[in-house]
């Protein structure tokens, strides 16, 4: 039981590190992105 328990503990780190990292990567995304758009607009 301890056991399950332990394994299911190390399952929810990897899933909220996996979500972290993807988060993270999502937003370096769109802030690229928006500064493209926005050196776009300046550039005319």
């Amino acid at each position: 039981m301890i056991e399950v328990f332990q394994f299911d503990i190390n399952l929810l780190n990897i899933v909220q590190s996996l979500i972290g990292f993807f988060y993270q990567l999502l937003c370096c995304n769109l802030v690229w992105i928006k500064l493209s758009t926005v050196r776009e607009t300046l550039n005319g």
